[in-house]
Protein backbone atom coordinates (compact mmCIF):
# COMPACT_ATOMS: atom_id res chain seq x y z
CA UNK A 1 0.00 0.00 0.00
CA UNK A 2 1.52 2.86 -1.37
CA UNK A 3 2.01 5.70 1.42
CA UNK A 4 0.22 9.39 1.79
CA UNK A 5 0.98 11.58 5.04
CA UNK A 6 0.92 15.29 6.31
CA UNK A 7 4.01 16.75 8.36
CA UNK A 8 3.73 18.88 11.18
CA UNK A 9 1.93 21.34 8.84
CA UNK A 10 0.13 19.01 7.21
CA UNK A 11 1.99 19.67 3.73
CA UNK A 12 1.60 16.77 1.71
CA UNK A 13 4.13 14.74 -0.55
CA UNK A 14 3.41 11.31 -1.99
CA UNK A 15 5.14 7.98 -3.29
CA UNK A 16 5.21 6.91 -6.66
CA UNK A 17 1.89 7.75 -8.30
CA UNK A 18 1.86 5.43 -11.23
CA UNK A 19 0.87 2.65 -8.26
CA UNK A 20 -1.75 4.68 -7.17
CA UNK A 21 -5.37 3.28 -7.65
CA UNK A 22 -7.16 6.22 -9.07
CA UNK A 23 -10.05 7.44 -7.30
CA UNK A 24 -12.16 10.07 -8.60
CA UNK A 25 -13.98 12.59 -6.60
CA UNK A 26 -16.43 15.53 -6.25
CA UNK A 27 -14.72 18.67 -5.70
CA UNK A 28 -15.45 22.08 -4.52
CA UNK A 29 -12.97 24.86 -5.48
CA UNK A 30 -13.52 27.48 -3.07
CA UNK A 31 -11.53 30.85 -3.29
CA UNK A 32 -11.19 34.74 -5.13
CA UNK A 33 -9.87 34.98 -8.71
CA UNK A 34 -6.43 34.09 -7.61
CA UNK A 35 -6.61 30.82 -9.96
CA UNK A 36 -6.38 30.95 -13.13
CA UNK A 37 -9.65 29.54 -15.18
CA UNK A 38 -7.00 27.29 -17.40
CA UNK A 39 -5.77 25.95 -14.20
CA UNK A 40 -9.05 24.94 -12.84
CA UNK A 41 -9.80 23.55 -16.72
CA UNK A 42 -6.96 21.16 -16.49
CA UNK A 43 -8.07 20.12 -12.62
CA UNK A 44 -11.45 19.39 -14.46
CA UNK A 45 -10.05 17.24 -16.61
CA UNK A 46 -7.86 15.26 -14.49
CA UNK A 47 -9.01 11.22 -13.64
CA UNK A 48 -9.09 11.69 -10.05
CA UNK A 49 -11.78 14.88 -10.53
CA UNK A 50 -15.24 13.65 -11.28
CA UNK A 51 -16.75 16.93 -10.94
CA UNK A 52 -15.65 20.30 -10.16
CA UNK A 53 -17.88 22.74 -8.53
CA UNK A 54 -16.68 26.66 -8.57
CA UNK A 55 -17.64 29.18 -5.73
CA UNK A 56 -15.97 32.57 -4.88
CA UNK A 57 -15.61 33.98 -1.69
CA UNK A 58 -17.05 35.11 1.01
CA UNK A 59 -18.82 31.79 1.23
CA UNK A 60 -21.65 30.54 1.27
CA UNK A 61 -23.25 27.24 2.96
CA UNK A 62 -26.27 27.08 0.96
CA UNK A 63 -24.43 27.06 -2.21
CA UNK A 64 -22.59 23.93 -1.19
CA UNK A 65 -23.37 21.39 -3.95
CA UNK A 66 -25.07 17.35 -2.63
CA UNK A 67 -22.63 14.68 -2.42
CA UNK A 68 -19.51 16.44 -2.22
CA UNK A 69 -16.38 14.84 -1.54
CA UNK A 70 -13.47 17.02 -0.48
CA UNK A 71 -12.97 21.22 -0.99
CA UNK A 72 -10.22 23.14 -2.41
CA UNK A 73 -9.94 26.24 -0.39
CA UNK A 74 -7.58 29.22 -2.01
CA UNK A 75 -6.46 31.00 1.27
CA UNK A 76 -4.23 33.40 -0.66
CA UNK A 77 -6.10 36.12 -0.69
CA UNK A 78 -8.59 37.86 2.26
CA UNK A 79 -6.92 38.41 6.01
CA UNK A 80 -5.70 35.91 7.60
CA UNK A 81 -7.66 35.91 10.47
CA UNK A 82 -10.48 34.78 8.94
CA UNK A 83 -9.32 31.54 7.90
CA UNK A 84 -10.13 29.72 11.03
CA UNK A 85 -13.35 30.69 11.26
CA UNK A 86 -13.98 29.64 7.52
CA UNK A 87 -12.40 25.75 7.97
CA UNK A 88 -14.54 25.40 10.75
CA UNK A 89 -17.21 26.05 8.35
CA UNK A 90 -15.97 23.83 6.29
CA UNK A 91 -15.41 21.07 9.21
CA UNK A 92 -18.51 18.76 7.86
CA UNK A 93 -15.86 17.72 4.26
CA UNK A 94 -12.13 17.53 4.08
CA UNK A 95 -10.62 20.69 3.44
CA UNK A 96 -7.34 20.96 1.56
CA UNK A 97 -6.00 24.60 1.54
CA UNK A 98 -4.14 25.70 -1.30
CA UNK A 99 -1.19 29.02 -1.37
CA UNK A 100 2.31 29.58 -2.49
CA UNK A 101 5.16 29.54 -0.90
CA UNK A 102 5.15 32.98 0.17
CA UNK A 103 1.89 32.67 1.53
CA UNK A 104 2.51 29.13 3.31
CA UNK A 105 2.18 30.55 6.79
CA UNK A 106 -1.72 30.86 5.59
CA UNK A 107 -1.95 26.84 5.20
CA UNK A 108 -0.43 26.45 7.99
CA UNK A 109 -3.30 28.52 9.29
CA UNK A 110 -5.86 26.62 7.81
CA UNK A 111 -3.83 22.73 8.99
CA UNK A 112 -4.13 23.95 12.77
CA UNK A 113 -8.00 25.11 12.45
CA UNK A 114 -9.11 21.85 11.23
CA UNK A 115 -8.21 21.73 7.09
CA UNK A 116 -6.38 17.73 6.37
CA UNK A 117 -3.50 19.76 4.38
CA UNK A 118 -1.95 22.39 2.25
CA UNK A 119 -0.51 22.67 -1.06
CA UNK A 120 1.75 25.39 -2.66
CA UNK A 121 0.65 25.98 -5.97
CA UNK A 122 4.40 27.04 -7.13
CA UNK A 123 6.02 24.31 -5.49
CA UNK A 124 6.55 22.31 -8.65
CA UNK A 125 5.30 18.90 -7.34
CA UNK A 126 1.32 20.61 -6.52
CA UNK A 127 -0.06 18.68 -9.48
CA UNK A 128 1.89 15.30 -8.90
CA UNK A 129 0.69 15.84 -5.57
CA UNK A 130 -2.39 16.59 -5.64
CA UNK A 131 -4.17 13.06 -6.59
CA UNK A 132 -2.43 11.52 -3.05
CA UNK A 133 -3.15 14.80 -1.02
CA UNK A 134 -7.06 14.46 -1.97
CA UNK A 135 -6.90 10.87 -1.03
CA UNK A 136 -5.62 11.10 2.19
CA UNK A 137 -7.82 13.93 3.33
CA UNK A 138 -10.72 11.76 2.44
CA UNK A 139 -9.15 9.34 4.57
CA UNK A 140 -8.05 11.52 7.95
CA UNK A 141 -11.33 13.20 7.82
CA UNK A 142 -13.06 9.80 7.49
CA UNK A 143 -11.00 8.80 10.44
CA UNK A 144 -10.99 11.46 12.56
CA UNK A 145 -14.81 11.31 11.99
CA UNK A 146 -15.56 7.95 13.24
CA UNK A 147 -13.59 9.03 16.48
CA UNK A 148 -15.27 10.39 19.84
CA UNK A 149 -14.36 14.09 20.32
CA UNK A 150 -11.79 13.29 23.08
CA UNK A 151 -9.96 10.41 21.17
CA UNK A 152 -9.37 13.35 18.07
CA UNK A 153 -8.14 15.48 20.55
CA UNK A 154 -5.78 13.11 22.04
CA UNK A 155 -4.84 12.79 18.04
CA UNK A 156 -3.87 16.48 17.58
CA UNK A 157 -2.10 16.38 21.09
CA UNK A 158 0.19 13.62 20.11
CA UNK A 159 1.34 16.43 17.71
CA UNK A 160 3.56 17.70 19.97
CA UNK A 161 5.25 14.97 22.32
CA UNK A 162 8.84 13.99 21.89
CA UNK A 163 8.05 10.57 21.15
CA UNK A 164 7.21 9.52 17.50
CA UNK A 165 3.35 8.81 16.96
CA UNK A 166 2.53 7.23 13.22
CA UNK A 167 -1.69 7.05 13.12
CA UNK A 168 -2.89 4.25 10.44
CA UNK A 169 -6.24 3.35 8.71
CA UNK A 170 -7.93 -0.13 8.99
CA UNK A 171 -6.17 -0.30 5.46
CA UNK A 172 -2.89 0.38 6.85
CA UNK A 173 -2.70 3.48 5.14
CA UNK A 174 -0.52 6.18 6.97
CA UNK A 175 -2.60 9.03 8.03
CA UNK A 176 -0.59 11.22 10.24
CA UNK A 177 3.18 11.06 11.23
CA UNK A 178 4.25 14.03 14.04
CA UNK A 179 7.30 16.03 13.98
CA UNK A 180 9.32 14.26 16.57
CA UNK A 181 8.46 10.67 14.13
CA UNK A 182 9.90 12.81 11.45
CA UNK A 183 12.77 14.17 13.06
CA UNK A 184 14.06 10.31 14.47
CA UNK A 185 13.08 8.98 11.18
CA UNK A 186 14.89 11.80 9.20
CA UNK A 187 12.06 12.84 7.52
CA UNK A 188 12.13 15.68 5.68
CA UNK A 189 8.71 18.29 6.95
CA UNK A 190 7.61 18.11 3.33
CA UNK A 191 9.13 15.39 1.42
CA UNK A 192 7.22 11.65 1.17
CA UNK A 193 9.67 8.27 1.39
CA UNK A 194 8.95 6.14 -1.21
CA UNK A 195 5.87 4.00 -2.29
CA UNK A 196 5.89 1.00 0.30
CA UNK A 197 7.10 2.45 2.93
CA UNK A 198 5.19 1.70 5.55
CA UNK A 199 6.19 -2.30 4.51
CA UNK A 200 10.01 -1.64 5.30
CA UNK A 201 9.13 0.42 8.24
CA UNK A 202 10.93 -1.50 12.03
CA UNK A 203 10.80 -4.45 9.39
CA UNK A 204 13.63 -6.15 11.42
CA UNK A 205 14.03 -7.61 14.72
CA UNK A 206 16.13 -6.22 17.04
CA UNK A 207 18.82 -8.16 16.35
CA UNK A 208 19.22 -6.00 13.07
CA UNK A 209 19.09 -9.32 10.78
CA UNK A 210 16.15 -11.25 11.24
CA UNK A 211 12.86 -9.64 9.61
CA UNK A 212 9.74 -9.68 10.76
CA UNK A 213 7.24 -11.16 9.02
CA UNK A 214 4.32 -8.84 7.53
CA UNK A 215 1.76 -9.93 10.28
CA UNK A 216 4.40 -9.08 12.93
CA UNK A 217 5.21 -5.21 11.17
CA UNK A 218 4.46 -2.75 13.83
CA UNK A 219 1.90 -0.64 11.44
CA UNK A 220 0.30 -3.64 10.21
CA UNK A 221 -0.36 -4.74 14.08
CA UNK A 222 -2.02 -1.93 15.13
CA UNK A 223 -4.44 -1.25 12.15
CA UNK A 224 -5.57 -4.57 13.31
CA UNK A 225 -6.59 -3.35 16.64
CA UNK A 226 -3.63 -5.40 18.08
CA UNK A 227 -2.26 -3.68 21.69
CA UNK A 228 2.07 -4.00 22.45
CA UNK A 229 3.95 -2.17 24.26
CA UNK A 230 8.11 -1.89 24.43
CA UNK A 231 8.08 -3.80 20.91
CA UNK A 232 12.15 -3.88 20.00
CA UNK A 233 12.97 -3.21 16.59
CA UNK A 234 14.91 -1.88 13.54
CA UNK A 235 14.60 0.65 11.34
CA UNK A 236 16.80 0.84 8.17
CA UNK A 237 17.30 3.06 6.00
CA UNK A 238 20.28 2.67 3.26
CA UNK A 239 22.96 4.68 3.40
CA UNK A 240 22.17 5.80 7.28
CA UNK A 241 22.79 3.97 10.77
CA UNK A 242 20.37 1.32 12.02
CA UNK A 243 18.24 2.72 14.17
CA UNK A 244 16.58 0.72 17.10
CA UNK A 245 13.17 1.53 18.10
CA UNK A 246 10.96 0.45 21.41
CA UNK A 247 7.07 1.03 19.86
CA UNK A 248 3.97 0.92 21.51
CA UNK A 249 0.89 0.14 19.38
CA UNK A 250 -2.99 -0.04 19.70
CA UNK A 251 -6.02 0.42 17.95
CA UNK A 252 -7.90 3.32 17.60
CA UNK A 253 -12.01 3.07 17.58
CA UNK A 254 -14.83 5.08 17.35
CA UNK A 255 -17.37 5.63 19.57
CA UNK A 256 -19.80 2.25 18.87
CA UNK A 257 -16.11 0.40 19.55
CA UNK A 258 -15.41 -0.46 16.37
CA UNK A 259 -12.09 -0.47 14.91
CA UNK A 260 -11.22 2.84 13.07
CA UNK A 261 -7.27 2.76 12.56
CA UNK A 262 -4.39 2.00 14.82
CA UNK A 263 -1.63 4.20 16.15
CA UNK A 264 2.17 3.52 16.94
CA UNK A 265 4.17 5.62 19.44
CA UNK A 266 8.10 5.21 19.45
CA UNK A 267 11.22 6.23 21.01
CA UNK A 268 14.98 5.85 19.61
CA UNK A 269 16.40 3.32 22.04
CA UNK A 270 19.40 2.78 20.17
CA UNK A 271 22.19 4.07 22.56
CA UNK A 272 20.70 1.61 25.31
CA UNK A 273 20.25 -1.03 22.49
CA UNK A 274 23.90 -0.72 22.02
CA UNK A 275 24.79 -0.81 25.49
CA UNK A 276 22.86 -3.84 26.43
CA UNK A 277 24.97 -5.88 23.57
CA UNK A 278 28.13 -4.70 24.75
CA UNK A 279 27.37 -5.60 28.20
CA UNK A 280 25.82 -9.04 27.26
CA UNK A 281 29.22 -9.26 24.73
CA UNK A 282 31.15 -8.81 27.98
CA UNK A 283 29.64 -11.15 30.09
CA UNK A 284 30.35 -13.81 27.13
CA UNK A 285 33.96 -13.36 26.69
CA UNK A 286 37.17 -12.76 28.13
CA UNK A 287 38.33 -9.03 28.84
CA UNK A 288 41.77 -9.53 27.56
CA UNK A 289 41.39 -11.53 24.68
CA UNK A 290 37.58 -11.48 24.09
CA UNK A 291 37.68 -15.05 23.25
CA UNK A 292 34.19 -16.65 24.07
CA UNK A 293 34.73 -17.29 27.73
CA UNK A 294 33.69 -20.70 29.39
CA UNK A 295 30.20 -19.66 29.90
CA UNK A 296 29.43 -19.12 26.33
CA UNK A 297 32.12 -21.71 25.79
CA UNK A 298 29.46 -24.59 27.27
CA UNK A 299 26.85 -22.91 26.02
CA UNK A 300 27.79 -23.59 22.46
CA UNK A 301 29.44 -27.13 23.16
CA UNK A 302 25.95 -28.08 24.36
CA UNK A 303 23.99 -26.45 21.04
CA UNK A 304 26.99 -28.55 19.14
CA UNK A 305 26.34 -31.63 21.25
CA UNK A 306 22.54 -31.21 20.60
CA UNK A 307 22.75 -30.76 16.97
CA UNK A 308 25.11 -33.94 17.00
CA UNK A 309 22.55 -36.48 18.34
CA UNK A 310 19.82 -35.03 16.64
CA UNK A 311 21.81 -35.64 12.85
CA UNK A 312 23.63 -39.10 14.27
CA UNK A 313 26.95 -37.43 13.56
CA UNK A 314 29.84 -35.95 16.41
CA UNK A 315 31.26 -33.54 17.46
CA UNK A 316 34.81 -32.64 18.41
CA UNK A 317 36.44 -30.77 21.00
CA UNK A 318 40.79 -29.26 20.55
CA UNK A 319 41.90 -28.91 23.88
CA UNK A 320 44.55 -26.57 23.44
CA UNK A 321 47.52 -25.68 26.07
CA UNK A 322 50.21 -23.75 26.38
CA UNK A 323 53.46 -24.99 27.22
CA UNK A 324 55.47 -23.35 30.39
CA UNK A 325 52.64 -20.48 30.28
CA UNK A 326 53.44 -19.96 34.35
CA UNK A 327 57.11 -19.72 33.63
CA UNK A 328 56.96 -16.62 31.13
CA UNK A 329 54.25 -15.15 34.39
CA UNK A 330 57.21 -15.57 36.61
CA UNK A 331 60.10 -14.96 34.98
CA UNK A 332 59.01 -11.90 32.51
CA UNK A 333 55.57 -10.49 34.80
CA UNK A 334 52.01 -11.01 34.21
CA UNK A 335 52.41 -7.76 31.30
CA UNK A 336 54.19 -10.30 29.30
CA UNK A 337 52.03 -13.24 30.02
CA UNK A 338 49.14 -11.47 29.03
CA UNK A 339 50.91 -10.55 26.06
CA UNK A 340 51.10 -13.77 25.09
CA UNK A 341 47.64 -14.64 25.77
CA UNK A 342 46.83 -11.98 23.16
CA UNK A 343 48.89 -12.86 20.82
CA UNK A 344 47.83 -16.81 20.81
CA UNK A 345 44.52 -15.28 20.68
CA UNK A 346 44.90 -13.16 17.70
CA UNK A 347 46.52 -15.92 15.86
CA UNK A 348 43.45 -18.64 16.69
CA UNK A 349 40.76 -15.79 15.21
CA UNK A 350 42.68 -15.21 12.09
CA UNK A 351 43.23 -18.75 11.55
CA UNK A 352 39.42 -20.17 12.41
CA UNK A 353 36.10 -20.02 10.97
CA UNK A 354 33.64 -18.01 12.82
CA UNK A 355 31.61 -20.96 13.72
CA UNK A 356 34.61 -23.21 14.75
Amino acid sequence: MSYIAADAYGAIAEGDPATEPVTAYSMLWLGGAGLSRGRLEHLEHQPFCARLVRLPLPFAPERVPEHLDLVLLDVRSGPSAEIPSLVQDLRHWPVIALTTRELEHRGVVAVRAGAQSFLCLDDGTATVALPGACRHAVERHRLLGRLSGGAASALSILKSINDGVIVVDRAGSVIDINPAARSLLGLEPRSLPPAGWERGFCALAADGVTPLPPGHLPLERASRGQKFTHFPAVHRVPGQPDVVLSLNGQGLFDAAGELAGGIVTFRDVTDVARRTVELEKRAQHDDLTMLPNRTLFLRQLEKAAGRARRKGSSVAVLFIDLDRFKSVNDTLGHDAGDELLCRVAERLTRNLRIGD
